[in-house]
């Protein structure tokens, strides 16, 4: 399953059918891992691992492009980004 994530997968089931880009895969042990995609369509994460026969049962997202997102922020909270952080969304992030 990892081998199909990280080749890139090929996704067609109700919602549609897309080409989903290879992504990076690191296990966290048990059933956690964490992933890295490079584009984020439509609860993309949730169709590849269905698309392999498993399930995402919570999905938290840590980044943006290479800005790490502010972990003192609760869910459903924002604040404003300087502008170096606004940049660095759409710079090439650090492979997990």
């Amino acid at each position: 399953d990892v081998a199909a994530l990280e080749a890139g997968i090929h996704i067609r089931d109700a919602d549609g059918e897309f080409d989903a880009r290879p992504a990076k895969l690191r296990r966290d042990g048990g059933d956690a891992a964490y992933i890295r995609v490079t584009e984020g369509k439509y609860h993309q994460v949730k169709r590849m691992f269905a698309s392999v026969e498993n399930s995402v049962v919570a999905l938290h997202r840590t980044a943006i492009g290479a800005l790490k997102l502010d972990s003192t922020l609760g869910e459903g909270e924002a604040r404003l980004l300087t502008d170096g952080e606004r940049k660095m969304i759409f710079s090439e992030a650090e492979i997990i």
